[in-house]
């Protein structure tokens, strides 16, 4: 089979996609074709090295998490999947044609769209789930989403939108009409205005931006408030003379989560990401340097169409 795998930690230039032996199933375990594979930053820091001391794997090793495709083997204590199922969720090694999949990080792929979209789901619509839950987001409050036209930020909008709160997003100006179009009200456009002289007195706050984005938060959540950031921390001292609540968020694989969001797509409460270039396996280079330059919108690899 083809695989898109690494040697080295390094620059895009250490994938390459070569023929490797496929894998075969344990008892407790599904073998799944892949259909398509989405793009995440966290795969090029994976590929960089910044996930070695956490996460540290021998070489070489198959690139990339999120996934959508199809069962072809199931493990003998297996339960709930059978040999061609539509699945998605997360495969150590999603970059191939075939993957060994664990059930608690699958679930069934939803119905109402296809494999490049359901592949751009995982990772984004896992997170933004789970901020969103941390951030007890109810009706009538009022959120501040940064980043809200990314994966994580559009899918944590419509769910905010879903409960009844108003949203208010920053983002780049050209998304603008795509915020309106999932319900945002107000948009602050990062680049010529500040939104920490814009806002005030937000229930809660969610970052998927980072840098300084999440400390300068402090001053437009209310007292009691809470700050929800996928990519940095707010010092605690800081937070605690604020009054608010700080929490750095580190996104949870999980069957249940999976279900759910593909029950929410299914019945129309949640769009999933825009899906900007879909590439061939082969363009695994170029899919990563694309997402690193900072794109907004998902790349999804394009594993096998058959």
């Amino acid at each position: 089979m083809k695989a898109a795998r690494i040697h080295a930690y390094g620059h895009s230039d250490q994938i390459e996609v070569e023929d490797v032996t496929s894998p075969s199933n344990k008892p407790d375990e599904v073998l799944v074709r892949i259909k398509a594979a989405g793009i995440n930053p966290v795969d090029w820091k994976v590929r960089e090295g910044y996930m070695a001391q956490v996460a540290p794997r021998p070489f070489p090793f198959t690139l990339g998490q999120d996934f959508s495709g199809e069962v072809i083997a199931v493990g003998g204590t297996v339960t709930g999947f059978a040999v061609g199922d539509r699945v998605y969720g997360f495969a150590s090694g999603a970059y191939a044609e075939l993957a060994v999949v664990s059930p608690s990080m699958l679930a069934h792929k939803p119905a109402t769209i296809d494999d490049a979209t359901a592949a751009s789901l995982p990772t984004p619509g896992l997170t933004a789930l789970q901020c969103v839950r941390i951030a007890g987001v109810r009706k009538g409050q009022r959120i501040l989403i940064h980043g809200a036209a990314g994966g994580v930020g559009s899918i944590a909008t419509q769910l905010c939108r879903a409960t009844g709160a108003t949203v208010i997003a920053t983002a780049s100006s050209k998304d603008m009409l795509y915020l309106n179009e999932l319900g945002v009200e107000e948009v602050i456009d990062y680049r010529s205005q500040h939104f920490d002289e814009l806002v005030h007195d937000v229930d809660a706050a969610i970052d998927t931006v980072g840098r300084d984005t999440a400390t300068r938060s402090l001053k437009v959540v209310k007292r009691s408030g809470i700050i929800v950031s996928t990519v940095g921390a707010v010092p605690e001292d800081q937070a605690r003379r604020a009054g608010v609540m700080a929490v750095r968020m580190v996104m949870q694989k999980n069957a249940n989560d999976l279900r759910e969001l593909a029950r929410l797509v299914d019945a129309g409460t949640v769009k999933s990401p825009r899906v900007g270039r879909v590439l061939p396996l082969v363009a695994a280079r170029e899919a990563q340097d694309l997402y690193e330059s900072g794109r907004s919108e998902k790349i999804v690899l394009n594993v096998r169409q058959s």
